[in-house]
């Protein structure tokens, strides 16, 4: 069962929100965070612009978040330096999307943002 439209109006809430406040204004045609559903997994990524180029763009992951809905939880992955989702140690879980969210968004070690 695909998200319902409750859970996708909450992602985009919490998640949409974390994403709006950190791409500043007057670089969103250059630099920006947005995120992308696939079945029950978000995956936040910063878009920004090659350099030197106008036309030529790249993402880089930034987290991911999973539903497992036989759990009812939320699931937390950063990205490594080897290019793999692991399960981030310090909150690998929740119930609650807001807290991962939070903890992206505190990125109290440095795992998200660097």
């Amino acid at each position: 069962m695909a998200l319902s439209e409750i859970e996708l109006k909450r992602i985009d809430r919490l998640v949409g929100e974390l994403c709006r406040r950190r791409s500043p204004e007057h670089m969103r045609d250059e630099l920006r965070l947005e995120y992308k559903i696939h079945g029950h997994e978000i995956e936040i990524y910063e878009w920004r612009q090659r350099y030197g180029e106008r036309t030529g763009f790249f993402d880089s992951p930034v987290a991911k978040i999973r539903f497992v809905r036989t759990k009812n939880e939320w699931r937390l992955y950063w990205q490594r330096a080897d290019l793999k989702w692991h399960s981030y140690e310090m909150l690998p879980s929740s119930r609650d999307l807001a807290e991962l969210v939070n903890e992206i968004d505190d990125d109290p070690f440095a795992c998200f943002f660097g």
